[in-house]
C-alpha cells in the first residue's frame, strides 16, 4: 500500500528544493597551487638591512678622507725636481748699494750682481776665471776702483791680477779677465771678493 506524505510535512521539502536551484548554487574554488620552490609574495615588501658598519653589496667605495697623501710612487731612479747639484764657481752673490746721483739725492737700494765664471787651470800653477759684474740703474757710475779679489788655497792668499782692471761701470753687464798663480797640483781653490763693505766667496775645483 502506498504511503502519502503529508501536507504540512511536504511543503518545507518543497520550498528547500527550491532555493538549492541553479541560480541558488555557490561554487567552491580552490585556491592555485604555488609551484615548487616558489615564495608566495607577501602584501608587505620586506626590507633587508645591513649590518651597521658595513656597506651593502652593490654599494660605491668610500672616498678617502678630504686632505689625505695619495699613495702615489716615484718610479724608482728619478731625481726628484730641483736634486742636480750646481756647477763649481757658478753661485751668483749680490750686493745693495743706494740708489741716486748724489748721497742728499739716494733714495731706495738696487743689487749688483758678483758672478765668477771660467775658471780653468793651465797645469803650472796659473788659475784663469773671469768676475762678471751686473750693473742695475744706479743713476750714476759705480766706482770699483776699491774691489780688492784674492785666490785662497791651503797655503794662504795670493794676489789676483788682471789685464784690464776694474776702474768704474755703468749700468750693464760688465766682464773682467783674471788670474792668480798659485801652487802646481792645487785641485781646490777659493776666490774672495770684497767690494761695497761685502766679502763674497766662490770655491770648487780647479779643472
Amino acid at each position: 500500500m502506498r504511503r502519502h506524505i503529508p501536507l504540512f510535512l511536504s511543503l518545507p521539502l518543497l520550498l528547500a528544493l527550491t532555493a538549492c536551484g541553479p541560480e541558488g548554487t555557490v561554487s567552491v574554488e580552490e585556491p592555485n597551487p604555488t609551484p615548487q620552490g616558489q615564495e608566495t609574495p607577501s602584501e608587505t615588501p620586506s626590507v633587508s638591512e645591513s649590518p651597521s658598519g658595513e656597506p651593502s653589496a652593490g654599494a660605491a667605495p668610500d672616498q678617502a678622507p678630504e686632505g689625505e697623501p695619495s699613495s702615489g710612487v716615484t718610479p724608482e731612479g728619478t731625481p726628484p725636481s730641483g736634486g742636480t747639484p750646481e756647477e763649481a764657481f757658478s753661485e751668483s752673490h749680490s750686493v745693495s748699494f743706494p740708489v741716486g746721483a748724489y748721497r742728499h739725492e739716494y733714495e731706495g737700494e738696487a743689487d749688483v750682481v758678483y758672478t765668477v765664471a771660467g775658471v780653468s787651470s793651465s797645469g803650472s800653477g796659473r788659475v784663469d776665471f773671469t768676475l762678471e759684474v751686473e750693473v742695475p740703474d744706479l743713476e750714476r757710475v759705480l766706482g770699483l776702483n776699491n774691489l780688492e779679489a784674492v785666490c785662497e788655497t791651503g797655503a794662504g792668499e795670493v794676489a789676483v791680477e788682471s789685464t784690464d782692471p776694474p776702474s768704474e761701470a755703468e749700468a750693464g753687464s760688465h766682464t773682467f779677465p783674471m788670474w792668480c798663480d798659485v801652487a802646481p797640483g792645487t785641485e781646490e781653490l777659493r776666490i774672495i771678493i770684497r767690494h761695497g763693505g761685502e766679502e763674497m766667496v766662490f770655491d770648487g775645483p780647479v779643472g
